[in-house]
């Protein structure tokens, strides 16, 4: 399989949806980082959900604590009810501390 070279990386988006500042701009630098100009990042669910429906991204990065909205977000993506790409790459950030965030991830 071939490697994504930094021609490619450059043209992949990335929307990072995580309330907590330093977080945020932690993962935005960590894309950069590895050459993913294309990074955009969101504090609440209302901006995010509205940037998927202009313009859906590659790769979904969302904290589990960003919104209680997130699961049905997710679903909706999933199911197409939200963009043109169910098969978007998500990750969900879960806190360890919260069990049951991980269940709900999993059945989103």
């Amino acid at each position: 399989m071939p490697r994504l070279d930094g021609n490619s990386l450059k043209k992949v988006t990335v929307y990072v949806g995580e309330k907590n500042y330093h977080e945020r701009q932690q993962l935005r630098d960590m894309f950069l980082a590895q050459g993913i100009k294309g990074v955009v990042c969101h504090a609440s669910l209302e901006a995010l959900r509205s940037m998927l429906l202009d313009n859906p991204p590659d790769m979904l990065v969302i904290s589990d604590d960003l919104d209680e909205g997130v699961w049905e977000m997710i679903r909706e993506i999933r199911h197409q009810k939200l963009g043109e790409n169910p098969f978007m790459q998500i990750t969900v950030l879960v806190n360890p501390s919260r069990r049951e965030a991980l269940t709900r991830a999993i059945n989103a």
